[in-house]
């Protein structure tokens, strides 16, 4: 079933909602002390900010609508759709900061936005989580593979869904208790990192909220970034 772009929207602004929810639950259990849980729920928080991209990405371009899966439940597919938004704002970021440096004052937020959206697009959603439940499946599969790769890479380094688990699971592995407190010290920054990206991509909550800016924002990406924009 192809979703409309209505539903798309909507629900990618439901999932940025909880990414921002999850990101002041998890600085609440930080400044409590409960560093392990802050941990797990800022890591679930990027998952859900992954997925507010995905669907934006859906709502804006028609033609990539049905190349969503029916759940985006992967969890390492969701951090990989992450670190490409990471990866996008690498690869602007000097063009955002020339501009700053000859006007005087920084690239607009929903500017950025679009671009980030628009690299995201020609990237496309399929390519992004797949677009089927076996298609998810395959995407979240490959992602494992590649953070498990940096992981036995930089032996003793959590990425993504390992750190969540870490953090929730008591585990026995070679002989040893693991327990979620070997990774409390990582709860500041798991939780900057979240907050980076919805400070990153707070214009997003801006143009979904209202059908007006909506409008003209997605008038523009397709515009500019859209299939037929060359």
């Amino acid at each position: 079933m192809t979703l409309s772009e209505e539903t798309l929207r909507k629900a990618a602004a439901g999932c940025f909602d909880n990414a921002e929810s999850h990101c002041g639950a998890a600085r609440v259990l930080f400044e409590s002390r409960f560093n392990c849980q802050a941990v797990a729920l800022a890591t679930i928080g990027v998952e859900e900010f992954a997925k507010s991209l995905v669907y934006a990405v859906a709502a804006l371009m028609p033609n990539q609508r049905t190349d969503i899966p029916p759940r985006i439940d992967g969890h390492y597919a969701k951090h990989r759709v992450a670190l490409w938004a990471e990866g996008s704002q690498i690869m602007l970021s000097e063009g955002f900061a020339v501009f700053a440096q000859e006007s005087g004052h920084p690239y607009p937020m929903e500017d950025r936005l679009a671009e980030y959206l628009g690299d995201l697009s020609r990237i496309g959603v399929r390519e992004l989580v797949g677009a089927s439940r076996a298609e998810h499946r395959e995407r979240d599969k490959s992602a494992r593979q590649e953070y498990e790769a940096l992981e036995r890479e930089f032996p003793g380094s959590l990425t993504g869904p390992s750190m969540k688990n870490a953090a929730l699971y008591v585990d026995v592995a070679d002989g040893r208790v693991l327990i979620p407190d070997r990774v409390s010290e990582e709860a500041a920054g798991q939780i900057n990192e979240l907050r980076w990206f919805l400070k990153e991509f707070v214009a997003l909550s801006d143009v979904l909220s209202s059908d007006q800016a909506w409008d003209a924002f997605a008038s523009r990406v397709r515009r500019d970034h859209g299939p037929d924009s060359n």
